[in-house]
């Protein structure tokens, strides 16, 4: 009878240690898989060159006052959100903690189908403004419903970062792919834009003043190439 108690005992005193060793085996699998997400995390917020870095809100140049990142704004017809960042901004609307920088350096886009995050400059120091989303419309899918709107890609007109901000010719016309990832100068050292116009063909008219003239460009907006820049009238 002993030995049977015995032979009791020692099995069940083998089963806590197998469910000893789970219950360790299961803490250390957790342990090295927080860890791993951590490591992970750090070297997300350190890739630099485009990466979405947290780390960069607070990164502005000696000229500059803190920046922040203003609220995700959406492209119609497409799944990409864009934020600015910059300074100088004030909360909007009511309750929220809705934010929009007038003073932008940058623009965050985000992908809600990748998940992935982008910025469309390397760093924060020039300036940007006159942003304009060009967008067409289509045919209603329903009738009696409003026209789709599917924007097609991003307009604006930024200062380099070397420039002196009491010149007011130092603007550069950029246009940008609607996800932020292809960037394209169409002119540089403008005074103002004058307005822009979507042809039927998707050819993209961007109307421009420089030293006194009004010129035109025509660009291809799928290849965001400028296909000719005219000038329409001078000063005499």
């Amino acid at each position: 009878m002993e030995n049977g108690k015995g032979y009791v005992n020692g099995f069940f005193r083998w089963v806590w240690r197998i469910n000893g060793l789970l219950l360790l085996a299961l803490v250390l699998y957790g342990t090295a898989n927080i860890i791993g997400r951590l490591v992970s995390f750090r070297h997300y917020a350190q890739v630099p060159n485009g990466e979405a870095t947290l780390g960069r809100l607070g990164q502005p140049n000696q000229h500059q006052a803190a920046l922040k990142l203003g609220s995700f704004e959406a492209f119609p017809g497409t799944s990409v959100l864009y934020a600015r960042l910059g300074s100088d901004g004030a909360p909007i609307g009511g309750l929220s903690s809705s934010y929009t920088p007038t003073d932008v350096h940058n623009l965050l886009f985000f992908d809600t189908a990748s998940r992935q995050a982008h910025w469309l400059f390397d760093e924060n120091a020039q300036t940007i403004t006159a942003m304009s989303v060009i967008s067409e419309s289509t045919p209603a899918q329903a009738q009696g419903a409003k026209p789709d709107c599917q924007a097609l890609g991003l307009l604006f007109l930024s200062r380099p970062a070397q420039a002196d901000s009491r010149d007011n010719t130092s603007w550069d016309i950029g246009l940008a792919s609607i996800d932020g990832h292809q960037l394209k100068t169409l002119a540089t050292g403008i005074d103002t834009l004058l307005g822009h116009r979507l042809t039927d063909n998707h050819a993209l008219l961007v109307f421009y003043a420089k030293q006194g003239a009004a010129h035109v460009l025509d660009v291809d907006l799928a290849t965001r190439e400028v296909r000719s820049d005219k000038v329409l009238a001078a000063k005499n």
